[in-house]
């Protein structure tokens, strides 16, 4: 640990939130940095792009650091989730908590041990981890994709459940089922959007969260997934978008990006796949920006 790291009285607590592909955690996240009320929050994210942070919002950004005028921070995780944290504690103006996005094909048990480092915990520990868990799509899951689900609820101290206004009555009725049987002393919010106070989050008193650093047993996500990345700098029309979409292997299971359409030059569209569920929506301008289509896609190897 870096020697210019004053120890402070108490580690600030870490928050780790996970979660499937398409479940509801950057969703989760823009509404946590959105009604901070005052709090400094620190959000660790794979990138800026996904937590689509309003420019009128920033105050600075300097060195893979951007900060909002309401005190919260935003910080890439590209140099490494360590290395970010340590980014974020030598900062003049402390977090009073830090706030992680979970890639959606992590297990939080692996990353929970690189928090768990010894020379980290007197500066920063983690305090809670939370899962979000989508009942609408539960029903489709293949069986590779609920073995990771199930890994991702077990160290959980939340479970927040999603989409539930779309689900059916048996889909949240399996969905609570299974959190029982992967983790019975988890809680199950229904209504995750509803858990926005950082108090309440602080506030479980749950014990620093262990971690059996000798588990093993779990399967590299590189083993049962692949991505690539689809990228075109000319503008597409709707019929050419579909074709694109056509053409996906079927075991595709999440898509995420921005789409540059003809038909409207200036308006970025924003594009979200979960499943075979796909929906494309306005996000804003380009602005200054260069019109791109730019998607990541995720898919389970066969």
């Amino acid at each position: 640990m870096s020697s210019d790291l004053h120890h402070p009285s108490l580690p600030i607590p870490i928050i780790l939130i996970g979660g499937y592909l398409g479940s509801g955690k950057t969703t989760y996240l823009n509404r946590l940095l959105s009604e901070a009320n005052g709090r400094k929050i620190a959000v660790l994210v794979n990138d800026f792009g996904a937590i689509n942070i309003d420019a009128s919002l920033i105050e600075d950004s300097v060195d893979d650091v951007v900060a909002l005028q309401n005190g919260c921070i935003c910080c890439s995780l590209a140099m490494g989730m360590q290395s970010a944290i340590l980014k974020v504690l030598k900062r003049d103006v402390k977090p009073e908590a830090i706030v992680i996005e979970a890639s959606g094909v992590t297990d939080p048990g692996e990353v929970a041990k690189i928090l768990s480092d010894e020379a980290m915990r007197p500066f920063a520990s983690l305090d809670l981890i939370i899962s979000m868990l989508d009942c609408e799509n539960l029903s489709t899951y293949q069986p590779t994709e609920l073995r990771l689900i199930r890994e991702q609820l077990r160290y959980s101290g939340i479970v927040m459940l999603t989409k539930t206004e779309r689900a059916c009555a048996t889909n949240i009725n399996d969905a609570k089922e299974l959190v029982r049987e992967m983790n019975a002393g988890a809680v199950i919010v229904d209504d995750y959007l509803k858990i926005l106070n950082l108090d309440l989050l602080l506030g479980t008193q749950r014990a620093a969260v262990e971690i059996d650093q000798k588990d093993t047993s779990n399967t590299p996500a590189n083993e049962l997934f692949k991505s690539w990345n689809y990228s075109s700098s000319v503008p597409m029309s709707e019929a050419e978008f579909q074709t694109v979409l056509n053409e996906l292997s079927p075991n595709t299971v999440r898509g995420k990006g921005f789409v540059s359409l003809k038909d409207y030059p200036t308006v970025r569209f924003e594009f979200q796949m979960v499943g075979k569920a796909a929906q494309v929506q306005p996000k804003g301008e380009w602005g200054f920006q260069i019109p791109k289509t730019q998607i990541v896609f995720i898919a389970l190897k066969s």
